[in-house]
């Protein structure tokens, strides 16, 4: 790079009153999402492991063939999808915990696999007292 003595020619000009500026803006739609969600392989697991539950969720997104990795990029980042997860994967644990689920805990990971979007979705939660079932309810007559 060569060095430069004195202003360079940008700042002889007289300074400009509007510039123009073009950005490129990708934003995932919500039908786009629920699309996505519609074709989705989910799978969940747990177990309680020393009064926690700790259980995961793993989703397999179906990337259509067109997507840019720009588009890719906005999709993996986006925070509605992230919402969606964690609302999913709190459903999971829910049904599958042996109690009611307290303070939860959420991590998220994310990584392509050709044309997969695998992401899991790892909860921890404290548990509570446990529910009263249907089953455990004493017969009346």
């Amino acid at each position: 790079m060569p060095i430069v003595l004195g202003p360079g020619l940008a700042k002889t000009r007289k300074p400009r009153l509007v510039v123009r500026l073009v950005r490129e803006i990708h934003r995932v739609t919500p039908a786009g999402l629920d699309e996505l969600f519609a074709h989705a392989d989910i799978m969940s697991e747990g177990a309680v492991i020393d009064g926690h539950w700790c259980g995961s969720s793993s989703i397999d997104f179906t990337l259509p063939g067109d997507l840019s990795p720009v588009q890719l990029n906005a999709l993996m980042h986006d925070p509605h999808l992230r919402v969606r997860l964690v609302r999913l994967a709190t459903r999971e644990a829910t049904v599958r915990a042996p109690s009611v689920l307290e303070s939860l805990r959420c991590e998220v990971s994310q990584r392509v696999e050709r044309s997969v979007l695998r992401i899991v979705v790892d909860v921890e939660a404290a548990l509570g007292h446990a529910r009263a079932r249907v089953a455990d309810a004493p017969l009346t007559r």
